[in-house]
Formats: C-alpha cells, structure tokens, sequence
C-alpha cells in the first residue's frame, strides 16, 4: 500500500501543488468575507459555491488534497531510502550531517592528501526530496572544496580548471563550498526510485571520473601558492 501511495504521488504531484497552492485563495476569500462582515459570502464559501471555480473544487476536495500533498513527506523517505540503497550496493557510504543532509562521497578524494581537501559528492535533505514548494527536491551533484583552503588567485585557478567540464556536466552554478554544482534531473516517468537513484549515483561517477584527473593537475599547478 505504501509502494502505491508513494507511486500516486510521483505521477501527479505537479497537479496536487496546484491544488494544494489554492488553499491560500481560499482564505484569501475567507477572510477576505469576514473582514467585510459579508455572512452571505463566507457561508456560499464554505458550501463551494463561491463562483470562483478553482476555489469552489478546493473547498469541496479539500480533505483528499490535503492528504495528497501529505504524500510529500512518504515518498521524500522513500527516495532517500533508494538513494542510500542505491549508494551502498556501488560501494559507496552515506553520511548523515546535521539539519537533515546526507551525503554520499565519491572514494577517489579520499586518496588525496587532507590538507586538499576536495571531494565530488551527492547531497539532498530528506525533508525536501520530492517538495514542490520548498528547498531543491532533487539531490544536488557538487564539486566540493573548503573555502579556506582554495581561496584567492588557487580558487581562481581551480574556477578556471574545471569550467569546461563542469559545463558539460551541467555543474554550473557556483557557492561559497560548492565549488562547481547543479541539481539533477527530476525523475522521469519510465524511470521508477531505484532506477533514479541507480541514475543519480552514475552520475556521482562520471563526474568524480572526469574531474579527478584536472584536479590533480590543479593540485599540481598551486602546490608552490599560499592557500
């Protein structure tokens, strides 16, 4: 039953944000009707007979809806399971950090010395995957490095370095640790939670493949430079 929920919620959960963002119009109207000491207007509300049609299939839907877009929180666990399966079964490890963040660490930067401290990682919050209204409801695929350590003329070389190639990846917005990084695709409809997940950790892959080797030449060309 649950696996059938959370499947419901993947296929129409686009449709149930719109439905559940009209929550807000209706008491706009609400009080909108109260402020007015309008009884006639409130009650024709409440009876969805508004004329406002969107409003009036809110008020006469409203305890489904509700409990659709509560869905979110069902099928968010239920994608963080499969992207923790998914990690796990490549031989990778999942780490959970503080305010809901788990992270999964491609194994080519632990090879480096700490004092680099680089590392290509997928990163969500639980509570956010899958949201239609709030944070990023997809794992974000990042090239992370301390900004401490790569900071002035070294962060500039490693910006330069890795523009071409994190270009081709998609990995093109920037932040003050996410050096390099983009949310990833939504899940598809011919793709089901495992699937996608499979999909999100290859792409961990294929980006911790091509980045390793240009940032050991970045490493290289800033050894003689002052962090």
């Amino acid at each position: 039953m649950t696996s059938d929920k959370v499947a419901f919620y993947l296929r129409h959960r686009h449709q149930i944000d719109e439905w559940a963002r009209l929550e807000k119009r209706a008491d706009d109207l609400m009080r909108q009707a109260v402020d007015q000491g309008s009884r006639d207007d409130a009650t024709k509300l409440l009876r969805a007979e508004s004329g406002d049609d969107e409003v009036d299939f809110y008020v006469r839907n409203r305890v489904l809806i509700t409990e659709w877009d509560a869905l979110q929180t069902l099928a968010g666990e239920a994608l963080h399971t499969a992207l923790v399966d998914a990690a796990r079964a490549a031989g990778l490890g999942a780490y959970e950090g503080k305010r809901g963040w788990t992270t999964v660490r491609s194994p080519e930067f632990d090879k480096l010395p700490d004092k680099h401290r680089f590392s290509v990682e997928l990163a969500w919050t639980k509570q956010d995957l899958l949201s239609t209204r709030r944070g990023y409801p997809f794992p974000r695929l990042s090239l992370v490095g301390d900004p401490e350590t790569w900071a002035g003329e070294r962060r500039e070389i490693l910006v330069r370095a890795t523009q071409a190639i994190a270009g081709e990846l998609g990995m093109t917005k920037k932040d003050n640790w996410w050096v390099r990084w983009r949310m990833l695709d939504e899940i598809s409809d011919s793709q089901d939670l495992p699937s996608y997940a499979d999909a999100c950790v290859e792409a961990l892959r294929t980006a911790s493949a091509r980045l390793y080797p240009v940032l050991l030449e970045v490493i290289s060309a800033t050894s003689d430079r002052p962090a």
